[in-house]
């Protein structure tokens, strides 16, 4: 708590979107059942969450190469002129990790090709096989 107030006094704009607890007042069994709770039931964060943090938050300036891959795939996803961007604000793909109540895999909008793709086809022209 105190590095959030210090961080506000020295930047006024600083207010992150992070979700914080604070509790006061506890008894010593209170906070040793806490503590008890907290480390014996947390789970492990998803892989796409951290990296989406990395990408968004706490590597956003960086220039690292793994920082370049992150933007190529958060743009694929979240420009609108992509083909898995959003539709209608939303995004269709989960790069979160969050658990998403569509089945796995689900596109959020059918998506539309300039022919019926048959099974063992190639996408390609065949010009472009030779």
């Amino acid at each position: 708590m105190g590095g959030c107030i210090a961080e506000w006094e020295r930047e006024p704009d600083f207010l992150p979107e992070i979700p914080v607890m604070f509790y006061f007042g506890l008894t010593f069994i209170e906070e040793a059942e806490l503590f008890n709770t907290i480390n014996v039931t947390q789970r492990k964060l998803p892989k796409a969450l951290i990296e989406t943090t990395r990408g968004d938050i706490t590597e956003a300036d960086s220039e690292a190469y793994a920082q370049q891959i992150r933007r190529i795939a958060f743009s694929l996803c979240r420009e609108a002129d992509s083909v898995w961007g959003p539709v209608d604000d939303e995004e269709q793909i989960n790069m979160t990790g969050v658990r998403d109540p569509q089945p796995a895999g689900h596109l959020r909008r059918p998506q539309e090709f300039d022919r019926q793709h048959v099974p063992g086809d190639s996408p390609f022209p065949p010009e472009q096989h030779r």
